[in-house]
């Protein structure tokens, strides 16, 4: 009986503990660099505050830049997005498995807004979702280097330099149609977008055929380029420490921030 009871105790304490690291190592992403002026306003709160490097970030969290201002967001797995000055986007979803380094996580953009996002694979079959949601459609991420562009509430811009984008509008995401002609609508409201490739998509007028990148978006190529390294910087930084040293870290920060 004695025994019995002890290996009960063990087996709750184990299983305390298991929780307990589970908990403290829930998926999260920080920011990594920025530059002019930044506001964040964290999920639950109405007050807005200005970041601080190596702060962390969690799912509902809006973040704002203002004029010539930038904010790049990382995550566990090396993947990295840099928010363009005047734009607003919210991060709904992060969820990351550190065994088998698979992410899958989602931002949206609230209003008008620019951003680009080099996507990483840190292991060789790894699964990696980054989507990209504007007012106006929803771009799903299957490749490295991208830029989604809101210049206004009708409009979207979606350039694929590496890799391959699918992108739907809301009315196949939604299974609605628009006409009677349903089949060929939700055909027209889907389009695949393979690397070297943009496309623009108009509310009232639908998806714009691929057309070839060429020389347009040298200054996001340029950045994309520069981002690629530092995601390669990162993911060999990433490989000396702990998720939930990290963490700990990050969250230390976010109170400081917040408190």
């Amino acid at each position: 009986m004695k025994i019995s009871k002890i290996m009960i105790i063990v087996l709750l304490a184990v299983l305390s503990i298991s929780f307990t690291l589970e908990a403290k190592t829930k998926s999260f992403a920080w920011v990594k660099l920025f530059a002019g002026r930044i506001k964040i306003q964290p999920e639950g709160k109405s007050s807005w505050y200005e970041p601080k490097i190596g702060m962390a970030l969690r799912e509902g969290d809006v973040i704002q830049t203002m004029e010539r201002s930038w904010i790049t967001i990382a995550y566990e797995n090396s993947t990295i997005t840099r928010v363009l000055p005047n734009s607003e986007i919210t991060i709904t979803k992060i969820d990351y498995n550190e065994k088998t380094k698979d992410l899958d996580a989602k931002v949206k953009v609230s209003g008008l807004g620019k951003l680009l996002s080099v996507i990483r694979k840190v292991l060789k079959g790894s699964e990696v979702e980054y989507n990209v949601e504007t007012p106006t459609s929803v771009a799903g991420v299957r490749g490295t280097d991208i830029m989604v562009d809101v210049p206004n509430k009708d409009t979207t811009v979606f350039a694929v330099f590496d890799g391959k984008v699918i992108v739907k509008d809301f009315v196949t995401e939604t299974g609605l149609s628009t006409d009677d002609t349903t089949m060929m609508m939700d055909f027209l409201h889907e389009m695949s977008v393979g690397g070297g490739k943009y496309t623009v998509y108009d509310k009232d007028k639908g998806f714009k055929n691929a057309k070839s990148i060429g020389d347009k978006f040298k200054t996001s190529q340029k950045t994309l380029k520069d981002m690629d390294k530092e995601s390669k910087e990162l993911a060999k930084a990433l490989e000396k420490g702990k998720p939930e040293d990290r963490q700990d870290k990050a969250e230390q920060i976010r109170e400081d921030v917040i408190k």
